[in-house]
């Protein structure tokens, strides 16, 4: 059995995240001073709905290594063999980009190249992203 773990940027639904099995570590999002666990405290679309109210631009940081740990750590005592974790790297969006991208619905497909991730396409829409995504992998 494989276990699929991913960081909340992956931005699968719930509806996904539960028919798979997915366990998400969640980044810190940093509000005017107060600090967010991404899809646990903060839903994406309350954060969309209030970035433009916003004084101070957010911040965010990537999830902490021990929750990456602690997801690997179950999927062990519950008899997974392998996991596969899907995450970002350092190569995130600025949070301008990552705004016009959702409302264009742009996808980026990232892959691991010389140790470093970066984006390798960029398609519209769930479906082409999904389709590209298995024609890289296949």
């Amino acid at each position: 059995m494989i276990k699929i773990m991913a960081d909340s940027t992956c931005d699968l639904s719930q509806e996904i995240l539960d028919k798979y099995d997915i366990s998400l570590a969640s980044l810190t999002i940093n509000i005017e001073e107060k600090v967010y666990a991404d899809r646990v405290d903060i839903k994406p679309d309350y954060f969309y709905s209030i970035i433009e109210e916003l004084e101070k631009e957010p911040t965010t940081a990537m999830p902490n290594p021990i929750d990456y740990l602690d997801i690997m750590k179950q999927a062990v005592e519950l008899g997974y063999s392998s996991i596969l974790c899907i995450c970002m790297s350092s190569g995130r969006l600025t949070n301008a980009s990552a705004f016009i991208g959702k409302i264009l619905k742009i996808k980026s497909i990232m892959s691991m190249q010389k140790g470093k991730g970066s984006i390798v396409a960029k398609v519209r829409g769930r479906k082409k992203s999904t389709r590209a995504l298995c024609h890289r992998i296949c």
